[in-house]
């Protein structure tokens, strides 16, 4: 947008010019709009009485026509028509802004919509209560979205634990809280397909239920919804004796073993010089790996089979670090004269946990020094840049690392999701809406995965995050003036690229 003068007669007019797309033509416009003319004499605008808005517009018709490719805006108002459109809007106002639930009426009267929504604070609160209300509305949309999703290869699953004040809600039990916070807790799993990427269904726990039973309950309901093939992918928090016992009776899965395990490094002591064989190597995307299945081992009477993985880079990496902490240790003692061993010791323990593994003391003339414990700190490096995945399936080593490696999806969501205004603690105060809320997030998460998956499959997130994605669109925005025709201001380069990514038609207004 730009201003120019023009000469009419004896006066002097100044003109808006507006820049638009023109779906007819196919090609950028011009609108021009008067807003006053030049004052004869001081030269100054004077301005003509008129009403000039102007409204953001791009993220939302970015959101809406991506909701509409994935089918949620069907599904949702199959399920819940006279709430749909306040989900969907939510939903949105939650990835495109990542604020407060109570900040999003102000939104709603900054962007361009046909149909005007207002949402205040309690219109959203009662939105959350009745959808915890309708449980069976819920289930019935997840069943209806898995359905949409049959051709996946596999299922991921995941947990995590979400933390509230709250003592209203029944479901906050106290238990193994994965964010280390001493506060109740509900337990929130996922299943996540392949390849489609997407977030296919959730369930709720209560804090203190094992993470086991959730899998047990998520498999029955996946085999009432369709014959979806499933191949558990999970993390070291799965790994006891007594999970991996329950685990075989769930079909296939795969889990890494704590490398801190006495399992763990007897097969590293076994295998090391075989698994760094350059025999072994394989490029997995831009990476080297070595890889070794090693003969089915004995974990407490569950017979699995043990995958060796070797990363040169990551094991240089961590080399790295560990002599860095070992000189840094050794920088930090020399500064002083130790007399007194338990001086030493006192100092060590408060600055530097764990020195025991690495460093022994060694009395001399001048008092005491560290000496370090080689043959332990050999060992160490040995195992660095090593990781095992255990399987009871007959998929090869390859297979194994890329079906753990796209478990990064899941856990990028619920980074994503805990890390928004209203998850990292939930603050509803009753079980219900608790609920409706965690609902909500739901659809976000699904819309965000894709929205991720785009960006990485077509390469523009090589240039952009989702935050920058979203703040190019911003730009974008609906000029409206009095009565005339809102217009749209021109699209930018960068703009086009993303719409043009994501299969989406460039905005026009009918």
């Amino acid at each position: 947008m730009y201003v120019i003068d023009q000469k009419v007669g004896k006066h002097i007019y100044v003109y808006e010019v507006h820049s638009y797309w023109d779906k007819n033509k196919k090609s950028p416009r011009q609108q021009r709009v008067k807003i006053g003319k030049r004052d004869p004499v001081t030269g100054e605008l004077i301005k003509l009485q008129t009403r000039r808005q102007s409204r953001e517009y791009g993220p939302v018709y970015f959101l809406a026509s991506l909701i509409e490719q994935l089918s949620l805006k069907e599904l949702l108002y199959q399920e819940f028509p006279d709430t749909a459109r306040q989900i969907l809007m939510v939903a949105a106002f939650q990835i495109a802004e990542h604020k407060s639930l109570y900040l999003c009426n102000s939104w709603l009267e900054h962007i361009y919509l046909k149909e005007p929504l207002h949402l205040p604070s309690q219109a959203v609160s009662r939105l959350l209560h009745e959808l915890g209300e309708d449980d069976r509305g819920i289930y019935r949309f997840l069943d209806e979205w898995t359905e949409h999703h049959t051709d996946s290869e596999f299922i991921v699953f995941d947990i995590t634990s979400l933390s509230t004040y709250s003592k209203e809600i029944d479901f906050a039990e106290w238990g193994y809280n994965r964010d280390g916070e001493r506060l109740a807790q509900i337990n929130f799993g996922v299943v996540y397909s392949e390849p489609s990427n997407l977030p296919l269904l959730y369930s709720l726990y209560p804090g203190s239920v094992p993470d086991v039973v959730t899998l047990k309950n998520i498999k029955k309901r996946l085999e009432k919804i369709s014959e979806l093939r499933t191949l558990f992918v999970l993390d070291r928090g799965f790994c006891s004796t007594k999970n991996i016992e329950q685990l075989q009776d769930l079909g296939a899965f795969i889990i890494p073993l704590p490398m801190g395990t006495k399992a763990a490094k007897e097969l590293v002591d076994k295998h090391h010089s075989s698994i760094t064989d350059p025999e072994r190597a394989f490029r997995f995307g831009k990476e080297i790996y070595h890889a070794l299945s090693a003969t089915p081992i004995l974990l407490e009477h569950e017979q699995l089979t043990a995958h060796l993985f070797y990363n040169q880079k990551r094991a240089g990496d961590e080399r790295e670090r560990l002599i860095g902490e070992l000189l840094t240790i050794e920088e930090e003692t020399r500064i002083k004269k130790w007399k007194s061993s338990a001086k030493l010791i006192r100092f060590l323990d408060d600055n530097r946990p764990g020195w025991q593994h690495y460093f022994s003391l060694n009395e001399g003339e001048d008092g005491y020094t560290l000496l370090r414990k080689k043959k332990e700190i050999e060992q160490i490096l040995n195992h660095h840049g090593i990781f095992i995945l255990l399987s009871n399936t007959n998929l090869s080593a390859e297979q194994i690392l890329a079906y753990y490696r796209r478990k990064d999806g899941v856990e990028k969501l619920f980074d994503t999701m805990k890390h928004g205004t209203e998850m990292k603690r939930l603050r509803v105060h009753s079980r219900k809406a608790m609920e409706g809320l965690i609902f909500i997030e739901f659809i976000s998460l699904i819309i965000y995965s894709e929205i991720q998956k785009t960006l990485r499959e077509s390469g523009l997130g090589k240039k952009l995050t989702v935050e920058q994605l979203f703040y190019e669109l911003k730009k974008l925005s609906v000029i409206e003036i009095d009565d005339k025709k809102p217009i749209i201001t021109e699209l930018t380069r960068k703009q086009k690229d993303i719409f043009n990514a994501f299969r989406i038609q460039l905005p026009i207004l009918t």
